[in-house]
């Protein structure tokens, strides 16, 4: 299914949505990692080595999800988007009733999350 010029502007538009969010959990357990290095006097290399495991594996799972995506929007992706609950289905209303129906069928194939492990 091919998405028009304007489906194309809303797709990087949810694109760049789901990345923030994505960088915000990222954030947001790189805080949890600090805050545990200091209120459990844990050791300061052993936070630094699990930090950087954090931010390597963000990165690694930020190439497979988001690699192509900007260049070419693709139904896979936004299906796996949505099973995964980075977007919802109010999201992809923007995309068209269409495109929205084809995701929400593809989505039914999935039992679980696609990437259960994110990062």
């Amino acid at each position: 299914m091919d998405f028009t010029r304007a489906q194309k502007k809303t797709a990087r538009e949810l694109i760049d949505k789901a990345l923030q969010k994505e960088s915000r959990e990222c954030l947001e357990k790189a805080e949890a990692l600090l805050q545990n290095c200091r209120h459990d006097d844990l050791s300061n290399h052993q936070t630094c080595v699990d930090l950087s495991k954090l931010m390597a594996n963000f990165d690694d799972y930020m190439a497979r999800r988001y690699g192509r995506l900007q260049s070419s929007p693709s139904l896979a992706a936004f299906i796996g988007l949505y099973v995964d609950e980075v977007l919802t289905g109010e999201d992809l209303d923007a995309l068209g009733e269409t495109i929205k129906a084809a995701i929400l069928k593809g989505a039914t194939l999935f039992d679980e999350k696609i990437f259960t492990e994110r990062f």
